[in-house]
């Protein structure tokens, strides 16, 4: 007797999902991906700050240099990072007109898990410069201290 497995028809489906690449993770707006020697004009997204999301309290307080993390956001990371190489030396820069942003970054390396960037009581644009990044991917926030919703452009540059 010929008998069909009425579920043959999800083995494709979980195959599919279960190789679903890293980038497929959900972002709120286009992802970063960068290598060493990028091109400069590549390295630029778009994208919105707004949301009541915590990310202080619900992320990391403070960064791995001590760096208090702040600002409010969206939930899920506004942007995914992928850097395919080890880069020496990185600056993340918001550029919003001057609004008051804050970044926060969580990457893949354990020593350096939080990267988080704000330009305090001067009300302007987060930035973020470090150096030592592993190749892996990061999850970016870019928060408001308020709940604000601003329209920025986040840059890379080595």
């Amino acid at each position: 007797m010929f008998h069909i497995n009425r579920y043959h028809f999800l083995i494709p489906l979980i195959a599919t999902l279960t190789t679903v690449p890293v980038l497929a993770q959900n972002a709120n707006f286009n992802p970063l991906n960068l290598a060493r020697g990028f091109d400069r004009a590549d390295a630029t997204v778009t994208g919105n700050t707004g949301g009541h999301y915590d990310l202080a309290n619900n992320l990391s307080s403070r960064d791995y240099q001590g760096n208090i993390c702040m600002g409010f956001g969206s939930q899920i990371p506004d942007h995914i990072m992928e850097l395919t190489e080890d880069i020496t030396e990185l600056t993340l820069s918001i550029h919003s007109g001057g609004k008051d942003t804050t970044l926060v970054i969580q990457g893949p390396d354990s020593a350096k898990q939080f990267r988080c960037g704000d330009n305090g009581a001067s009300g302007e644009d987060a930035a973020i410069h470090d150096t030592d990044w592993k190749a892996g991917v990061y999850k970016i926030w870019v928060g408001s201290m308020n709940s604000e919703n601003w329209h920025y452009r986040l840059s890379a540059r080595e």
